[in-house]
């Protein structure tokens, strides 16, 4: 009995068809089929194709003539192992007669129960964010400036990783991996993109080890919403980690004060996809629920943009509420926000507010771009002498160094709630003993008297 076939789905726009994304679906669904050792000849096996169009389905290939295009992509969707997205302007698209890269998402989400939506900074198109969602591969297709020419991917989306690891192929692949996309790469065909195929194959075959269930009815794709620019279902959205529910009334369950850790995420919205602070590593959010995990904390969430206009008072307000009730805050903030002076001098304007929170900086020594700036920037980055409740690490080192980094400042805020907050204790229930109690002072007989 063989192994199940890792299959993906591999949705795209019909505008950015062309010999090089024709190439590129035939050589990934290979690549899979390869490093899963399925074995197939493609010269002889008569079985070729059909054991392809099982590895990877896109609507032109998978549906045959007489067939109901709609009912196919949508059985496909139903079970597909992996949503692999080619991220273009053309995905995004807003025209109501292109939107089906929207709605397939939208699709391949309502197989996920545990996705939700917290809210983001209110403004037109960054209201909501969405969490939760798992086995989808973008792949940024043409240059990343021409998706960030006109704001995409959207908001909506910033969680869902999009930048590949710094470890695949040469060093600088990945950077050049967005500065050209993978089209331009394509073209070239060379060994990036070898490289290249060979790191979205891998990652599909993970990602399809863990499948999400599959959906009991067929999904009607022309009715579904599009998952990039409308509303999100009410029922997903989760108030309880919207940024207006940081600064709420006071809890006074066991889950409150120090047994709780929120952490602010600060990063501009162009920098807020699957943020990798660390080489190899899982991404920043995962590595600090891990820390939590360890010391037994539980985690409230929010992101913050530093180059809002109301950074400063909004951050102080979270953290000012967040001291009122003894929970531990981390604000943890990404080093590309050093590009932009706006939001340098942000930064600088928080730290001499007077705050008892944590100030994290994470910074992997092997990117020598990040470290240069972080050390260019050091100066900044340190509390007012009328600021000496910030606990300020920057941590310029591996993964493991920033893990001990997150628990000494967890523990120094923990020290500081311990000294400075009140204890407040109830009196005793009973003003003791009728009769003041008395020491014996001799023995008759062996008994006290």
């Amino acid at each position: 009995m063989t192994d199940p076939v890792p299959s993906f789905f591999f949705s795209y726009s019909q505008a950015d068809t062309d010999v090089y994304l024709d190439k590129f679906f035939e050589d990934l669904r290979k690549r899979v089929a390869n490093l899963s050792g399925l074995a197939i000849n493609y010269d002889s096996d008569a079985d070729a194709q059909e054991r392809l169009d099982q590895v990877g389905f896109r609507d032109s290939y998978g549906v045959k003539t007489g067939e109901d295009w709609r009912q196919k992509i949508g059985k496909n969707m139903q079970r597909n192992g992996v949503l692999v997205c080619v991220y273009s302007p053309n995905f995004f698209s807003r025209r109501q007669d292109k939107q089906f890269c929207g709605r397939e998402f939208s699709a391949f989400l309502s197989r996920n129960t545990a996705i939700y939506y917290v809210r983001g900074t209110g403004e037109p198109e960054r209201e909501f964010r969405l969490e939760g969602a798992r086995n989808i591969l973008p792949i940024i297709w043409w240059p990343l400036q021409m998706l960030s020419n006109q704001k995409l991917p959207p908001y909506i989306l910033g969680s869902i990783q999009w930048k590949i690891d710094k470890n695949v192929g040469r060093r600088e692949l990945s950077s050049d991996y967005l500065k050209l996309g993978t089209r331009r790469i394509a073209v070239l065909r060379d060994v990036d993109y070898e490289d290249l195929l060979t790191h979205f194959a891998d990652r599909i075959i993970k990602l399809a080890k863990d499948p999400l269930p599959g959906l009991q009815n067929v999904p009607d794709i022309e009715s579904l919403r599009n998952a990039f620019w409308d509303q999100p279902e009410e029922n997903k959205i989760n108030l309880a980690k919207a940024a207006a529910a940081v600064a709420d009334a006071p809890v006074t369950s066991a889950a409150s004060g120090p047994t709780r850790m929120l952490i602010i995420q600060v990063q501009r919205g162009e920098d807020a996809s699957g943020w990798i602070a660390y080489e190899g590593e899982r991404n920043v959010p995962a590595l600090l629920e891990e820390i939590a995990n360890q010391k037994g904390l539980s985690t409230q969430w929010m992101t913050l943009d530093p180059s809002e206009p109301n950074f400063v008072a909004d951050t102080k307000g979270v953290l000012q509420a967040a001291a009122e009730v003894s929970k531990r805050a981390i604000v943890v903030v990404n080093p590309q926000c050093l590009t932009d002076e706006r939001s340098r001098a942000a930064l600088a304007a928080l730290l001499k507010t007077r705050c008892r929170a944590g100030f994290l900086m994470p910074a992997d020594a092997g990117d020598q771009t990040i470290t240069q700036l972080v050390e260019q920037w050091r100066g900044v980055l340190q509390p007012d002498e009328n600021a000496p409740d910030w606990v300020v690490r920057i941590s310029t080192g591996t993964a493991t160094q920033f893990r001990t980094a997150v628990s000494s400042v967890a523990d120094d805020i923990l020290a500081r709630i311990v000294k400075n907050d009140p204890v407040r204790r109830n009196p005793p229930n009973n003003a003791g003993p009728p009769v003041r109690p008395r020491i014996a002072n001799r023995l008759e007989d062996g008994k006290a008297v």
